[in-house]
């Protein structure tokens, strides 16, 4: 190989080495950049569950401190007792039924409550200012305030007799 030939190769193999060894530095520098913001946030994440952990304890002993609370369970407070359609005397039904709405109050309701609820006030004969009216149940709610929803309807015949 002739001498010209021979250093056109060698400066092509050192240009091709410097280009490989300035592309290799790059990558590296690349490289580490990409490493320094993964391990930024990697401590972030553990700074953020240090704090979450010492959250968590901090929840746990107040916890225990308070104990634990069995819920409480609900109870009829009172009984509101509405009337649906025509209205011989609110006040009148009201001190009539106040037997039945008294004894609920206290109860805890639950599912079959709601049948024994309906069951106590439909088709009950109540006597309101010398008439016979037959109670029809139209709704009952059931809630701390029982909220029952009934229609009065007048019996034919004679009145009550007084006692």
């Amino acid at each position: 190989m002739d001498r010209p030939r021979l250093a056109r190769a060698a400066r092509r193999l050192a240009a091709w080495t410097l280009a490989a060894a300035f592309g290799a530095a790059l990558a590296q520098a690349r490289d580490r950049a990409v490493l320094a913001r993964l391990e930024n946030a990697v401590h972030v994440c553990r700074l953020e569950a240090d704090k979450l952990a010492a959250e968590a304890d901090r929840l746990r002993e107040t916890l225990a401190r308070e104990g634990p609370r069995t819920p409480r369970r609900l109870r009829i407070e009172a009984v509101d007792l509405r009337i649906v359609g025509p209205d011989p005397g609110y006040a009148e039904v009201a001190h009539a039924l106040e037997p039945l709405t008294g004894s609920l109050l206290g109860t805890e309701p639950d599912a079959s409550h709601l049948e024994v609820l309906w069951r106590l006030f439909e088709g009950r004969l109540l006597a309101v200012r010398g008439r016979w009216y037959r109670l029809s149940v139209r709704a009952v709610l059931v809630w701390r305030v029982t909220t029952i929803l009934v229609s009065l309807t007048p019996v034919p015949g004679p009145g009550p007799t007084p006692p």
